[in-house]
């Protein structure tokens, strides 16, 4: 995937339970990689368990040299762990032994997504150029 990192744009690719939405009760399942443009080449990996209403999240941030250029991304999602990868390494590890988030993800199926963004958190992801626009995420093979 090649994803952008510009200021004001968030590049994701993320699992997703497609009833999360819905609230009533139901949990939100969600596992993510995105890119949030406030530092170049700046990647965020989380989890978001909980209800709809009550979100949990878990960021966590890595340096990826030259997000704006193919990389292969990995998700490996199993009952006992998540572990997200970037070019065969792994950028974080997280165990379902010392977090909840992962034993809530065991029971839910979940779809790929990946969507590109503009958001106005400002704080979060840094302002948004519009003389830069337009931008491209791009799915496929070197």
């Amino acid at each position: 995937m090649k994803m952008v990192s510009e200021p004001g744009v968030i590049s994701s690719f993320f699992t997703y339970d497609n009833e999360s939405w819905q609230g009533e009760g139901r949990p939100w399942r969600e596992i993510d990689f995105e890119t949030i443009g406030s530092k170049p080449d700046l990647l965020q990996t989380n989890t978001i368990t909980g209800k709809v209403e009550k979100r949990i999240h878990s960021e966590k941030t890595s340096a990826v040299p030259q997000l704006d250029t193919f990389q292969t991304y990995t998700i490996e999602w199993r009952s006992e762990s998540i572990i997200w990868g970037v070019n065969g390494k792994a950028v974080r590890t997280e165990l379902a032994e010392d977090s909840q988030q992962v034993r809530d993800m065991a029971d839910t199926p979940q779809t790929y997504r990946s969507n590109i963004w503009v958001s106005e958190v400002i704080d979060w992801v840094g302002h948004l150029d519009e003389k830069k626009l337009p931008k491209y995420q791009a799915v496929g093979k070197r």
